[in-house]
């Protein structure tokens, strides 16, 4: 049987209580070493900042997206004006 990190905080805030020897005892369906690395790992979980974190890479700016945006449709237009005399001239040279 899994249980899931929900299941398991109950278990673990009531095994941490008692000794391990009781632990022993009374635990049937894991042993007290598996209760006990299941607490070490949620409570590692809860300090390590995880909660606090938003997912991927924090946006830019909006005046860095602004100028990237600009640069990027005037790099775009020179390269078709670019196109287009390249291939107006070649045009011409082969209508020769």
């Amino acid at each position: 049987m899994r249980l899931t990190d929900d299941q398991r905080r109950p278990l673990v805030a009531r095994a941490k209580a008692l000794e391990r020897k009781v632990l022993a005892d009374l635990a049937t369906i894991v042993t007290p070493e598996t209760v006990l690395c299941w607490h070490q790992r949620l409570i590692a979980h809860k300090y390590d900042g995880s909660h606090k974190r938003g997912p991927g890479r924090p946006r830019a700016a909006a005046e860095i997206e602004k100028v990237v945006s600009e640069w990027r449709k005037r790099t775009e237009a020179e390269d078709t004006a670019a196109f287009s005399q390249s291939g107006a001239h070649a045009l011409s040279q082969h209508n020769r």
